[in-house]
């Protein structure tokens, strides 16, 4: 399963750029699949002169998201945040693997969901705090609103092939 990923094969000339490349592939694929402690190392193939590619692997636990956590939100309710996001918390030990790639597209759906309600300089940063056995981790988003920015009026100016009422109404 793992061979693919790496994209080499047996007989390609010796390259200590696709080798990482590789390995960081591997590593990538264990954390999508919820083993956020995993590590890969690229034990052979990192000098030209090397003659194979050996990754060495630790898979580390399947760790699981126990609560996710909003800090500083006023503006916007936890409940309707929590539906923003690709992380989702595990329920009696199903789903909820952990993914650190999802928390950016998490941070960015938060900062569009805030745009659309007009805090425009919103901040949101997350943090992971891991359980004492580290099966588990908190996801915490630190949430900084900043202005919620209000249309004051709407001035349509230079129309010539549209009546102004009707381009209100649009």
């Amino acid at each position: 399963d793992l061979q693919p990923l790496t994209g080499l094969r047996k007989g390609d000339a010796m390259n200590p750029l696709a080798n990482e490349l590789g390995r960081q592939s591997i590593l990538r694929k264990y954390q999508e699949d919820g083993r956020y402690y995993a590590s890969v190392e690229l034990v052979e193939g990192s000098k030209p002169t090397d003659t194979r590619v050996v990754y060495s692997i630790v898979e580390g636990p399947v760790v699981k998201v126990k609560a996710i956590e909003f800090v500083g939100n006023s503006g916007a309710a936890t409940g309707r945040l929590k539906t923003q996001l690709v992380t989702k918390k595990s329920f009696l030990s199903i789903g909820g693997k952990f993914n650190p790639t999802s928390l950016e597209l998490d941070r960015k759906a938060i900062l569009e969901y805030y745009g659309a309600l007009g805090y425009l300089g919103a901040t949101v940063t997350p943090e992971v705090k891991r359980s004492s056995d580290m099966s588990h981790v908190t996801v915490v988003y630190h949430i900084v609103e900043g202005i919620q920015y209000q249309v004051a009026g709407v001035q349509i100016e230079g129309n010539k092939s549209f009546p102004t009422d009707k381009l209100q109404k649009v």
